[in-house]
């Protein structure tokens, strides 16, 4: 028996030893190739699981650098004021940050509630709202007057009231007077043939409000027009027919509408 066994053992063994063909073995029904003779891309190829091994140890060395990354930081150069408590730093790459930061502290010190704890978005204090108002209001009437110089600095002084707001008010509400003021002063650029500064105005009020905003549409379509940016404004009256079609407002585009036949036929004529 045991004589049998090794008898096998060495036919096998010569078998599958490399004189006998090197590469494979022609059975009755198959052909084997064997594991000594692939190459590494090969026996990727073949064997699922070392592939997936190695899809999980990329991942891993990944994400033990990106680790490592995320642990690093930089030492910032921060003071405060013991009488303020304002923050600074010599670092003017921070700059905007700290003066956001020093304005929300401000606004939680002015807060006119328990404990000074800030009040949920809504409802809004409404003093500032009736300030801003009054200054649009006021850019308004200057605005029919002729007196457009006055009327931007109405506007001015009312956007940046609305930027001032608390972070901790509805930012929907922002963007509601932003965009209304931006299109004013963008009206009030315009009748001083001041096509860029309007340009710039009416693009910042569609960012604010895409849809209900033919107006900005419009300005922003009629700025690029004038200064003879046709294609521009082509494709912003089309975008902004798309956005207002859509829209609460989509029985009013004919003014848009019309504002498009016209940038056609001038690129007709081109």
């Amino acid at each position: 028996m045991i004589a049998s066994v090794n008898s096998n053992h060495q036919q096998l063994r010569r078998r599958d030893g490399p004189s006998h063909m090197g590469a494979a073995e022609q059975g009755p029904n198959s052909t084997r190739i064997l594991k000594s003779d692939l190459g590494p891309s090969s026996r990727r190829r073949f064997n699922p699981y070392l592939r997936l091994y190695e899809t999980l140890e990329n991942r891993r060395a990944h994400k033990s650098a990106t680790m490592e990354a995320d642990e690093t930081f930089t030492q910032i150069p921060l003071s405060i004021d013991p009488s303020t408590k304002a923050i600074s730093t010599s670092d003017s790459s921070l700059s905007s940050e700290i003066d956001e930061l020093n304005q929300l502290h401000r606004a939680i010190i002015g807060l006119d509630t328990p404990n000074g704890v800030p009040p949920p978005p809504a409802p809004v204090n409404p003093k500032r709202s009736i300030q801003i108002t009054k200054m649009r209001e006021s850019g308004n009437a200057s605005l029919k007057k002729g007196a457009y110089q006055e009327a931007v600095k109405m506007y001015d002084m009312a956007m940046r009231m609305a930027m001032d707001r608390p972070a901790f008010e509805a930012s929907g509400l922002v963007r509601e007077e932003l965009c209304a003021l931006y299109n004013n002063r963008a009206q009030a650029y315009m009748a001083q043939q001041m096509w860029p500064e309007a340009a710039v105005d009416a693009e910042s009020a569609v960012e604010m409000k895409r849809i209900g905003n033919i107006k900005g549409w419009w300005r922003r379509g009629q700025c690029l027009r004038e200064m003879g940016r046709m294609e521009e404004a082509k494709d912003c009256v089309r975008q902004g027919l798309d956005f207002e079609r859509a829209g609460p407002e989509k029985q009013q585009v004919g003014e848009l509408e019309a504002l498009q036949r016209e940038i056609h036929k001038a690129l007709e004529k081109s």
